[in-house]
C-alpha cells in the first residue's frame, strides 16, 4: 500500500532474468571477457524489456523459442 508496487509474478520473473545479465555482463566485463561475450549478455536483456513493456507479443517470443530448435526430416 502507498508505495508498494505489486507486479505480476511474470513481470518480477522477467525482471530477475534482466538482473542476472546485467550482472553476468557486469562480471565479464570485470574479468576481461572479450567484448563479443559483453555484448551476447546484454543482447538478451532487449526482448526481456521488450516482453516487460509489450512491446513484444506471444507471437513473437514463441518464434523466438522455436526458431532454436533444429527440426530435421
Amino acid at each position: 500500500k502507498g508505495n508498494e508496487i505489486i507486479l505480476h509474478l511474470r513481470q518480477k520473473l522477467l525482471l530477475e532474468d534482466i538482473q542476472a545479465a546485467l550482472l553476468e555482463a557486469l562480471r565479464a566485463l570485470k574479468e576481461g571477457f572479450p567484448e563479443e561475450i559483453i555484448v551476447e549478455e546484454i543482447r538478451k536483456i532487449k526482448p526481456l524489456i521488450g516482453q516487460m513493456t509489450g512491446e513484444i507479443g506471444a507471437d513473437e517470443i514463441l518464434d523466438n523459442i522455436f526458431s532454436r530448435f533444429c527440426i530435421g526430416k
